[in-house]
């Protein structure tokens, strides 16, 4: 009889994590853990869709589901990284389970979208290979998501507001950035510099834009801001804010740029 008792606690422990809750004494006390939430995100974006279909042109649509469709991926991909512990914990035990795994989208609600929209705009869209089209389609669907969301009760206003804003930023500046990383890149590529006094590896800030003149800081070495001479053309595309990943060079002619990655321009950093 003791066999069979210890068999069924753990067939009942195992029920429990797989329903959102958590045992951790079996003789003494259930400790609650979250649940997986109804209707989750997957239900609710699907509903979206379904919704904006009736306005919309049938190519408007196609970018609609597109652009749903990535943020789905950035979601189950990358959501997990704002979760509170106890919804990690959650997360972690039905997203691994052999037999019945679920995705972020599949046990979470829509509470958890605005969190993850400066990065889906910011990084993920511009990661992709996508036209300028389709990168100023993913501000647009943010933004309308965003008073959807609203409109629907399942976000609160400041959540709401901070999508549309986002959205509206990421319409005006994606596309400069994409092209900014473009031309820098070429730009980098095809110089040949003399051998640097110093070198610096870092995610500079861009604080300031004078002229042709752009002033980095630094965000993982202490020293003061330094600048760099570009062309009239790649300064109207960068702004203050910016992120950029970056190799930089003293020469006897000043700070030269020796190599290029990516560009972040921290919508949500500046709302």
């Amino acid at each position: 009889m003791k066999i069979i008792a210890i068999i069924a606690i753990d067939l009942i422990k195992d029920f429990l994590l797989e329903t959102g809750e958590d045992v951790t004494s079996m003789g003494n006390k259930v400790e609650q853990f979250p649940r997986s939430a109804g209707p989750n995100i997957e239900e609710v974006l699907d509903s979206f869709l379904h919704e904006e279909k009736k306005g919309l042109a049938s190519s408007s649509l196609n970018q609609y589901s597109i652009i749903v469709g990535f943020l789905r991926e950035c979601l189950n991909s990358c959501g997990y990284q704002f979760l509170e512990e106890d919804e990690y914990h959650l997360w972690k035990k039905l997203s691994r389970n052999k037999k019945k795994g679920r995705e972020f989208c599949q046990i979470f609600g829509p509470d958890k979208i605005p969190e993850i929209i400066d990065d889906f705009l910011s990084y993920f869209m511009l990661k992709l290979c996508c036209g300028k089209n389709m990168i100023i389609a993913s501000g647009r669907v943010i933004k309308r998501l965003g008073l959807w969301l609203k409109e629907k009760k399942y976000i609160a206003y400041e959540e709401s507001s901070m999508m549309v804003e986002m959205g509206e930023l990421a319409v005006k500046e994606l596309p400069l950035v994409k092209e900014f990383e473009e031309k820098l890149f070429r730009l980098v590529e095809n110089i040949t510099l003399p051998q640097g006094e110093e070198k610096i590896e870092d995610v500079f800030l861009i604080k300031e834009i004078e002229g042709n003149r752009v002033y980095l800081s630094a965000t993982e070495i202490n020293r003061s801001p330094i600048a760099v001479e570009l062309s009239a053309d790649l300064t109207r595309l960068c702004k203050p804010g910016w992120m950029v990943y970056l190799h930089v060079m003293r020469t006897p002619h000043g700070w030269r740029i020796s190599m290029t990655g990516g560009v972040d321009p921290c919508l949500g950093g500046r709302i």
